[in-house]
This record gives structure tokens, sequence and C-alpha cells, in this order.
């Protein structure tokens, strides 16, 4: 006769490589102050409307953002604006303030003009009125410039919303081309 001895379990792995002899863990349960009661279960109705609310949300996010992409015609003034901005320029000139932005505009005017560049004044302007260009709101001018005396007679490009840039012709040229000015003496 034989006797049975019943077999311990074992900790180590059996010989086929099968893992260990152990019965698997079992979960633990989450902690009571996770688990939802039905009293505060959000109804079926409940997530379909936070569902849906989170779905216009998303929507008018993306077309508030995403609604048209600007165009070059966005950032052209109207010809009353840019001529109010270009004349506010000239009179900044001709009173002797030379800085590249014009004091007291609304939206702010900003200038790049090389004419005044070596100490030139303005002595009197007169706008001839829109011209065409190479450039999307263009006006002739006559210049009476000083130190040393002149008359010429220049183009000004307006371009720009907020800020509303003026540029005189060839100064925008240079830039649009990637040039640049000679170095001064």
């Amino acid at each position: 006769m034989s006797t049975a001895r019943a077999r311990e379990p074992s900790s180590s792995p059996p010989p086929w490589g099968g893992g260990s002899a152990r019965a698997p863990a079992q979960p633990t349960p989450p902690p009571a102050a996770v688990l939802r009661t039905p009293a505060t279960s959000p109804t079926s109705g409940e997530v379909g409307r936070r569902a849906g609310l989170a779905a216009v949300a998303a929507v008018l996010m993306l077309a508030a953002g995403c609604s048209r992409n600007p165009r070059a015609e966005d950032f052209v003034p109207p010809e009353d604006a840019a001529r109010a901005a270009l004349d506010a320029y000239l009179k900044a000139w001709a009173a002797g303030d030379t800085g590249d932005a014009v004091p007291g505009t609304d939206p702010p005017v900003m200038v790049a003009d090389e004419l005044r560049a070596d100490g030139r004044t303005l002595a009197g302007y007169t706008i001839l009125g829109p011209t065409p260009a190479d450039a999307p709101r263009c006006f002739a001018v006559t210049l009476k410039l000083g130190n040393p005396p002149a008359e010429v007679r220049e183009r000004y490009v307006v371009v720009g919303i907020d800020p509303v840039w003026v540029w005189r012709y060839d100064d925008y040229l240079m830039l649009t081309r990637w040039e640049h000015a000679p170095p001064r003496k």
C-alpha cells in the first residue's frame, strides 16, 4: 500500500515555466468613497445633455477660430481713412515731428520715409489724390521741402488697419523687393 502525501504549494515556478504556482491575486475593490450610489450617478439623459453641450461648445470654438482666412484686402484701409492717416503724418512732419509713430492718432499711424532721414524739413504739402501703383492704396503728393529747399512729387502707400502704415512708395518697393537703401555717408 502506498501512502499519498498531500503536496504543499511551492513558491518556485513549475519546471515547465508556467509562472507562479500560487493562485492569482484578487483585484482590490475601490474605496467606498469612490463608489457612486444610484442617487448621485448621472442619468442617461444628463450624460447625453452634457455630451451635447460639449459638442456644441467644441463646434463654436472651432467656428470662431477658423471662420475664414484673412486676405490681403482685409488690411487695406478705406480711401478716406488712408487719406486721413497720410494727412496726419504730413502735418506731424511739417510741425517738426520725425518719429516713427505719429502722435495723437487712433488707430496708431506708423511711418517709413527716408526723405526726412537727413534732417529734411517739410514746409508744405498738397495731397493730389489716389494714383495707380503696384500697391493696394497709393496717393500722389506734392512736397515743399526745406534744408535744402526743393519741390518734389512723391507717392505714398497706406496699408494696415491697426496700426496704419504710411510708406513713401520707393521705400515700400525696397521692402517688398528685399532691397535696402544705400548706406548714409
